[in-house]
């Protein structure tokens, strides 16, 4: 459920699948909100409170999920980092396509998308991801 403090308005949002994990986030313009779900990642439109696409997330190679963390938006809200599975997937909004994924080896606890790239906060350190367009040179998002 979204609440707007200045309205007082509550809408369910969603197709009324239960979220989980510690992951949710508003995109900069509040358009958009993603949160962890049972089937991976669903980001929602606020405005109407319909699904806009589900992304899903990577297991382990081998191994069992070991959950889906934090969220990011970059700054355009055109993509979104997942910290899931001791990796950072980054997807593609508007089609849910997974654009990249680096494993790490450590949980990830915070991600912050900022003007110079995704730093991934884990319990020992930072680390500062940068995303590249081949295509330009210039980071996406």
């Amino acid at each position: 459920m979204l609440w707007d403090t200045a309205t007082d308005a509550r809408r369910s949002v969603g197709d009324e699948r239960p979220f989980f994990g510690r992951g949710s986030t508003f995109s900069h313009d509040a358009r958009l909100f993603a949160a962890t779900s049972t089937s991976g990642v669903v980001v929602i439109d606020v405005e109407t409170g319909r699904a806009v696409t589900d992304l899903a997330v990577r297991a382990p190679q081998g191994g069992r999920s070991l959950g889906i963390g934090p969220l990011a938006f970059s700054a355009g809200d055109r993509l979104v980092a997942t910290g899931a599975n001791e990796a950072v997937e980054v997807f593609d909004v508007s089609d849910g396509a997974s654009l990249a994924r680096l494993p790490l080896g450590f949980d990830i606890r915070h991600l912050v998308w900022g003007e110079w790239g995704i730093t991934a906060i884990t319990d020992a350190q930072l680390i500062q991801l940068r995303l590249v367009d081949d295509s330009g040179g210039r980071s996406p998002g």
